[in-house]
């Protein structure tokens, strides 16, 4: 018995293209699971979508021919949240595709694989019953999504196969179903917070943001952000039993941004025991291409189920359009027997690297169901691709600034994990950089293929800007009657606005400063800009008033040098204190006027005090001719 997949798929592919995904939904659910989405090895009945009978069309489910796009899949069915003509390109909107029919409905099980108690709308869920002549299950699958890269960590719009039977292990699902679309290897549900950019990104392929090229401006990119690479979901069944199979997906939190799984035509079968699959690495993007030129890629034949207690025999009949010993090697036996007990046969291959193009590997599998007797023809068609080609942005940055910068190059292409380095010897994507003037930086990025290094610089521009400049006329020379006096500066220059300060300022008006007139004092002047440059200057204010103390006085009331007048101190802040000989006081006085004359003390010498202001002054002072 040949799977349906080899009629079906000439069909699929016959549609007319345009260099993009074309999407056709006029087709019934019971039509796209019966002539489109099953293989070989089971029966399905029952069809139901969104909880009504699979024989009306919905904008929501639909059939796709794949070839000319990105999604990874030639052909097969389309589930959406939304008119799932949405997703065709180019992916020009990184906010594309509103909601759908059916806004608002929800679903248990979404709801619960969500993990985030966030609600579930727009539900787009296919439901039917299958019986396998196998005793294994599995199907190809894409998950896509607008949600990306934006709302990762936050709405998580989630998608499942639930599937549950009479030996399914108990789930939380309904029907004490389990969840199959699982991240290989894990029991993690591919969902937009466990599968992306920087968790398990292996599996994610990044399709722009709906504003960059070339994604916004080809059809041959699909409308969503993101989507992950074509997987396969499998569990094991026994031959005979009746099934139950769900698959659903849903929008998390709100009706927008719609989300997509892609289910390939003819893969949803009962293969029987043997699968031929890839092991993991730099060298398979996913579980259907190999990378030349990698390394030794494990191709393994697997026994899927649980009964391996039986010896095996399967026949292989290899084709495509490698050559074997030219394009791999070794080449692959006629027939796999598998001993009781052997649930795997690998065998490790060479992919050398070489220029003439894509070339396919298709390996046909014949045996005997031990749990049917019925013998099953599978067919499996592996791709033998180059290394993408190394692209590498770098962005020059326009500063403004004398300051540091993180500077980081962005990179497409290539296999595996990149590798930089930096003219600074640096070996980390982005770096920290200090320029004071305009530089260049040089980065080279690798991968871990033998894709060619490639080499590209990023400038930090810095402006030239004309020096801050400052000027205020000091010393200023004051009289000293005098109360105040206005300090004023001009600026200019540097970056940006500027902003001017006074040390220790009294009254500040923008660039001037108000200081009492009948003091000395030296006040500092400040301008920055907004690069953090500045520069000062020093005004020294001169209050023209030199205290002058006399030694001598004659107060004998002839109009001339009749009392201790001290110049320079009056209307300032003074204390006069004068003591005779003996240190008696004999004159103690704050604000002192210049009218001490000294009428009845004795001739003699006498000794004072002053203070004016912050200064003092000390000395000795004559007194003659009092009678």
């Amino acid at each position: 018995m040949r799977t349906q997949l080899l009629a079906l798929l000439p069909l699929l592919l016959a549609a007319p293209v345009s260099a993009q995904i074309v999407i056709n939904n006029t087709q019934s659910p019971t039509y796209l699971v019966q002539n489109v989405l099953l293989g070989g090895g089971l029966t399905a009945t029952n069809i139901t979508f969104n909880s009504m009978a699979g024989t009306t069309a919905n904008e929501q489910i639909g059939s796709f021919n794949g070839t000319n796009c990105n999604i990874g899949l030639p052909a097969g069915i389309i589930l959406g949240t939304g008119d799932v003509h949405d997703a065709e390109g180019p992916n020009n909107s990184g906010s594309a595709s509103l909601g759908g029919g059916n806004f608002g409905a929800s679903d248990p099980d979404l709801f619960l694989a969500s993990g985030n108690g966030q609600s579930i709308n727009d539900k787009a869920v296919l439901e039917f019953d299958f019986i396998p002549t196998g005793d294994s299950l599995k199907f190809n699958f894409v998950f896509a999504s607008d949600e990306y890269l934006e709302y990762v960590g936050s709405i998580n719009d989630v998608f499942g196969f639930f599937l549950s039977g009479p030996d399914i292990p108990a789930g939380p699902y309904s029907n004490g179903a389990v969840n199959v679309a699982l991240v290989p290897n894990t029991s993690t549900a591919i969902a937009i917070n466990n599968v992306n950019s920087t968790s398990n990104s292996q599996y994610y392929i990044n399709n722009g943001t709906g504003a960059n090229a070339p994604y916004n401006s080809s059809n041959f990119y699909v409308q969503y952000d993101g989507f992950t690479v074509v997987m396969t979901a499998r569990h094991a069944v026994t031959c005979g039993l009746t099934y139950h199979i769900k698959i659903a997906i849903g929008d998390a939190a709100d009706t927008a941004w719609d989300s997509a799984v892609f289910l390939q035509a003819g893969s949803f079968s009962s293969t029987g025991q043997v699968v031929p699959t890839l092991g993991t690495g730099v060298n398979m993007p996913n579980d259907s291409t190999i990378i030349e030129g990698c390394g030794e890629v494990p191709f393994s034949f697997r026994r899927v189920g649980g009964d391996s207690t039986n010896a095996d025999t399967v026949h292989l009949t290899i084709g495509g359009t490698s050559t074997p010993g030219v394009d791999y090697y070794p080449p692959f036996p006629d027939e796999l027997i598998f001993q009781p007990g052997d649930t795997m046969i690998t065998f490790p291959l060479n992919f050398p690297f070489d220029a003439d193009g894509i070339e396919t590997l298709t390996i046909e599998i014949i045996q005997i169901l031990a749990c049917s007797g019925l013998q099953v023809t599978n067919d499996y068609t592996f791709y033998i691709d180059q290394f993408p080609a190394l692209y590498v942005w770098a962005p020059n940055v326009q500063g403004q600034c004398q300051q540091s910068y993180v500077i980081a190059p962005v990179q497409e292409g290539g296999t595996g994990s990149y590798g930089y380095l930096w003219s600074t010897g640096d070996t980390t994507q982005a770096i920290t950089v200090a320029v004071n003037a305009t530089t260049t930086f040089y980065v080279t990025v690798t991968d871990t293929c033998s894709v060619l290094p490639v080499t590209d610089s990023i400038t930090v521009f810095v402006p030239v800007h004309p020096p801050l400049q400052l000027e205020s006329e000091t010393p200023i020379k004051l009289h000293c009657d005098q109360d105040s006096i206005l300090l004023t500066a001009t600026y200019g220059g540097g970056y940006g606005d500027l902003d001017i300060h006074w040390g220790d300022s009294l009254f500040v008006t923008g660039d001037q400063l108000w200081v009492p007139g009948e003091q000395d004092g030296d006040y500092i002047v400040s301008v920055s800009d907004e690069c953090q440059s500045s520069t000062s200057q020093l005004v020294h204010v001169d209050a023209g008033c030199e205290v002058i103390i006399p030694n001598v006085i004659t107060p004998n009331g002839d109009g001339s040098n009749d009392a201790f007048v001290v110049k320079g101190i009056l209307g300032r802040e003074n204390h006069v204190q004068i003591f005779d000989r003996w240190g008696i006081s004999v004159l103690d006085v704050n604000n002192y006027q210049n009218d001490f004359k000294a009428k009845d003390l004795p001739d003699g010498v006498y000794f004072y005090n002053i203070q004016v202001l912050d200064k003092k002054y000390t000395g000795h002072l004559t007194i003659l001719g009092n009678k």
